[in-house]
C-alpha cells in the first residue's frame, strides 16, 4: 500500500516583504555574475533578485493595487541626487552560528548616500499613517546564501555602480521573486 504524500505546510508569516531598493542595471549585474563565477564560489548567484535594500516598508499577507497606491502616494515628486557606490569585497553577513549565511558584495568604506536616501524616504512617510522604521543601511548586495566564506575577499576589479533609480519592491517570500511596484529616477 502506498502512503499518500502529506499536503505542503503553509508558509508561516507574511507572504510579502515590501521595501525600497536600488537594483543594479544589467551591466552591473553582469559584472557581479562574472566576478562571482571567477571567484569559484559554489553558492548559486541570486541574479534575478540582486538589489541593495535602502528602506524596509512592511511585511504583508497580500499586496493589491490599493496598497501599492497608498505606499507610492508619499513619494510623489520625490527628488534625490544619483550617487556612485563601489563594492570592493565579497563577505559573509549574518550570525556566525548560521550554516547558510548571506554572501554579499559590500564595501569597507563608509558611504553616506544610501543612508541619506533612506532618511529622505522616511521623511516622506513621517506624517502618514504608515511611518517607516528607522534603519541603518550597510551598503551591500546579497549575492547568495550558502556556507560561510573563510574570509572576506577583495574584488578585483571592484564593482562601480552609478545608482540612478529607486524601486519599491514586493518580495514574494520563499519564491526568490521580486515584483517592482513603482520606480523613481534619482538625479
Amino acid at each position: 500500500m502506498f502512503m499518500q504524500k502529506p499536503p505542503p505546510i503553509p508558509p508561516t508569516g507574511p507572504a510579502h516583504k515590501l521595501f525600497f531598493a536600488a537594483v543594479p542595471p544589467a551591466a552591473v549585474a553582469e559584472r557581479m555574475a562574472a566576478l562571482w563565477q571567477a571567484m569559484g564560489i559554489r553558492a548559486r548567484l541570486r541574479r534575478p533578485v540582486l538589489h541593495m535594500t535602502i528602506q524596509m516598508v512592511a511585511d504583508a499577507e497580500t499586496v493589491d493595487d490599493a496598497l501599492a497606491a497608498f505606499l507610492t502616494r508619499p513619494m510623489r515628486d520625490f527628488r534625490f541626487p544619483a550617487f556612485d557606490i563601489t563594492l570592493d569585497r565579497v563577505a559573509n553577513f549574518g550570525s556566525r552560528a548560521e550554516r547558510r549565511r548571506p554572501l554579499v558584495f559590500t564595501t569597507r568604506g563608509q558611504d553616506a548616500a544610501p543612508n541619506a536616501l533612506a532618511r529622505a524616504i522616511r521623511r516622506r512617510f513621517a506624517s502618514t499613517a504608515w511611518p517607516l522604521p528607522r534603519m541603518y543601511v550597510t551598503p551591500h548586495v546579497t549575492a547568495a546564501y550558502g556556507r560561510p566564506l573563510p574570509e572576506s575577499a577583495r574584488l578585483v576589479p571592484p564593482i562601480h555602480w552609478h545608482v540612478d533609480e529607486l524601486v519599491l519592491i514586493d518580495s514574494l517570500q520563499g519564491l526568490t521573486t521580486h515584483v517592482p511596484l513603482a520606480r523613481w529616477p534619482l538625479g
